[in-house]
């Protein structure tokens, strides 16, 4: 079967009973552990403290368990965390200024605006269409002056990204959703926002299973000796994106 087809619908990928359980454990232990851990968080952190102010209001578009909103909830004033999927939100962390909100805001507003947005691991894996209709709600929803943090977890640019490149390009039996910075502008000058940085992390490739699980305790030397060196940024598996509106 082509592997597209598996993926068809986005909105409707996490609203299993439980998948909010399943999906907290994906970052116990293991790559994905070690990459927020160690290298995302920092940058995430980094960037909060940058763009927003201590009251800011915050809106974490598809916040899922709320992994980003009680950290960006700890340099903030408030966060609301909105998401489609009940079963991700019965499983979310709480902390005392955060709200959560199952909602579908590309269908509905919400009748006001937001000093800082922030939306991970959601761009990547949205479809199209699905990429299109939550950028133009983000842009409604952000203040004028605020700003826009998000990430994309698989960068064409990468190592891995060309490996997935070539692979779809020779069997439909492989399929994996891949973005470059170049389409991730475009996307966003169409929806009337424009980059203001860029953050290239995750120099350590994802190799997948056990083998893959065990070298992660690399991944912050490996990330240290890429920052030293003259390593070309977008060899990064990753890169969190800073926007504002145009």
């Amino acid at each position: 079967m082509d592997q597209r087809h598996k993926i068809a619908n986005y909105r409707d990928s996490h609203a299993s009973e439980n998948y909010g359980g399943l999906y907290n454990s994906k970052y116990s232990s293991g790559y994905y552990y070690r990459q927020w851990e160690d290298v995302e968080k920092k940058i995430l952190v980094e960037s909060v403290k940058r763009f927003a102010s201590r009251e800011a209001e915050v809106l974490d578009f598809a916040c899922g368990t709320g992994r980003i909103s009680v950290v960006v909830a700890q340099h903030v004033g408030h966060v609301m965390g909105v998401d489609v999927s009940g079963a991700m939100l019965a499983s979310a962390t709480r902390a005392h200024n955060v709200t959560y909100l199952q909602h579908d805001l590309t269908g509905k507003g919400l009748g006001k605006t937001f000093d800082l947005i922030t939306s991970f691991r959601f761009f990547l894996n949205a479809e199209q269409l699905l990429r299109e209709q939550a950028l133009a709600a983000l842009h409604a929803h952000l203040k004028d002056d605020g700003y826009f943090i998000f990430n994309v977890h698989m960068n064409s640019r990468s190592i891995v990204g060309r490996i997935i490149s070539g692979l779809s390009r020779v069997t439909t039996r492989f399929y994996h959703k891949i973005l470059s910075e170049s389409e991730v502008r475009t996307l966003l000058k169409r929806a009337g926002f424009e980059i203001v940085e860029v953050r290239y992390y995750s120099f350590l490739p994802r190799l997948g299973g056990k083998v893959g699980d065990a070298l992660s305790v690399l991944m912050k030397g490996v990330e240290s000796v890429a920052n030293a060196l003259p390593v070309p940024r977008s060899l990064g598996q990753s890169f969190i994106v800073v926007a504002r509106k145009r």
